[in-house]
């Protein structure tokens, strides 16, 4: 058979299983139903076998000439015969295996992807084969759970096509994954191989439709390939591929934004901070870009000023946005974090007094929000007002009882006011519940040194000192 008249059978079968699969049903029977569904399957098995054995044998006979591709690597849409599969085969290629799986055959559905993805690769088949492996991942993520699935040698699905059966991948060295995650991740790698390469660079409006084209497929893989490396907790692996991607990723905010959130989880602070800067020129009303920065600035890298710069670009969206109060938290901490630093005690009592008016002001935009309380209470200890504290850090716990910071922050203003069996007992009660607390124990042997005297309170740190070994002492050996 001629490569023109393959190419033909192969689109006579597809245009047939797309009008069987339009045509309604004579009769509502659901013999029926299944019936014509298996002939529609098996012309679109037809269809796509012919489809890639065509490109194949044309890639042989036109491997020193090339084969036109459009920009950005995409499909050609054209029914010329010099190589590009065309519109009609590329959605044969794709029913077959939806049809099984809309039809409830999970297992042949994810066989026939794995037919045509190990059939030996053409230069016209790979956007589709980046698709494909795309929706291969996706089924395997949502579908399939680790202990129903099948590995690929032993899930082999037989097509129906005669002996015109496109080459596969054949041998004695190629790599087979084992369980769901290893062939997650390797389709998931290579369609995004496929989509950093042929992704459309070109600015001009000519290419525009080819560039959102390819950039929604990029964004698709990338999202799956984010799902799937945070689940094993792969944080540096992930912030190189967004890395990679952002050099077709122009002001897109996604990526930008993605890449930002690996760079957090990969403990690469500096940068991340650096990515989110430019996240917030793209977009400038999205408030928890500049909340994140200022969280960076204060827990991680010390750089008050810019975190406090950053509250404030929170606070100037207005006090409509939902954020406003934890812009207003933000800036209070900024303060009294930098009210820590001054040497003066003016300005250290200025900064002081900012933070609490801050404080309030969270307070005032969000009634429900104890960590606003929390850090009025906080501020008010700091500024020997413990009458006024003990107040505002029991409203806390009224919002939320488990918060273990303001339960810690409580046991510390009753000692100050010399409660310090009334302490210990809530200390102890806190312990149940939390008993790797290092902070609780700390504060429970104080207690225990003016309530009951030096006896318990070294037996509360032996114990310390006991969990600190169960808990730390392989990780300090590691790391040694």
């Amino acid at each position: 058979m001629s490569h023109r008249t393959m190419k033909i059978v192969a689109e006579a079968y597809g245009i047939k299983g797309m009008c069987m699969e339009k045509l309604p049903l004579p009769s509502t029977s659901k013999f029926r139903e299944n019936e014509r569904s298996e002939l529609v399957i098996g012309c679109y098995e037809k269809a796509g076998d012919l489809a890639i054995l065509h490109l194949q044998e044309k890639d042989k006979t036109t491997s020193s000439t090339g084969m036109p591709v459009s920009p950005g690597g995409s499909l050609c849409t054209g029914t010329g015969d010099h190589g590009c599969i065309g519109n009609i085969l590329e959605t044969a290629l794709q029913r077959s295996s939806i049809m099984h799986i809309k039809d409830g055959v999970l297992s042949k559905g994810i066989g026939r992807f794995r037919e045509v993805l190990t059939a030996v690769e053409t230069r016209s088949t790979q956007s589709l084969r980046q698709v494909l492996a795309r929706q291969l991942a996706e089924v395997l993520l949502r579908g399939v759970c680790e202990n129903s699935y099948i590995p690929p040698e032993a899930a082999k699905h037989t097509a129906k096509g005669g002996g015109l059966q496109p080459k596969k991948y054949t041998g004695s060295r190629l790599y087979i994954p084992q369980d769901r995650n290893e062939e997650t991740l390797l389709l998931l790698i290579i369609a995004e191989s496929i989509a950093t390469r042929e992704a459309v660079l070109e600015r001009s409006q000519a290419h525009e439709e080819a560039r959102f084209h390819t950039f929604n497929n990029c964004t698709a893989v990338y999202d799956l390939l984010a799902i799937t490396l945070v689940k094993r907790l792969q944080f540096n692996m992930l912030s190189e591929s967004f890395e990679r991607a952002l050099k077709f990723s122009f002001d897109e905010f996604h990526i930008w934004y993605q890449f930002a959130l690996s760079l957090i989880c990969a403990e690469k602070h500096s940068r991340a901070l650096l990515v989110l800067s430019e996240c917030c020129k793209m977009a400038p009303n999205n408030p928890t870009v500049p909340l994140q920065a200022a969280g960076l600035c204060f827990e991680y890298l010390h750089l008050l000023d810019e975190g406090i710069e950053y509250a404030r670009q929170v606070i100037k969206l207005g006090e409509d946005n939902p954020f406003a109060s934890r812009g207003h938290l933000m800036l209070g901490i900024g303060y009294s974090l930098k009210a820590n630093e001054v040497k003066l005690q003016s300005t250290r009592q200025q900064l002081q007094m900012k933070a609490l008016q801050e404080f309030n002001n969270a307070h005032n935009l969000d009634r429900n929000d104890h960590l606003a309380l929390f850090h009025i209470a906080l501020q008010e200890a700091l500024l020997r007002q413990i009458p006024s504290a003990l107040i505002h850090v029991q409203q806390s716990l009224k919002l939320k009882s488990d918060y273990i910071h303001s339960f810690h922050l409580f046991v510390l203003l009753l000692s100050a006011q010399k409660r310090e069996c009334e302490a210990l007992a809530l200390v102890d009660a806190a312990i149940e519940e939390y008993p790797d607390q290092f902070s609780l124990l700390f504060t429970k042997s104080k207690l225990e040194e003016v309530c009951h005297g030096v006896d318990e309170a070294l037996a509360t740190c032996r114990h310390m000192l006991e969990l600190w070994k169960d808990l730390f002492e392989s990780t300090v050996e590691r790391y040694c």
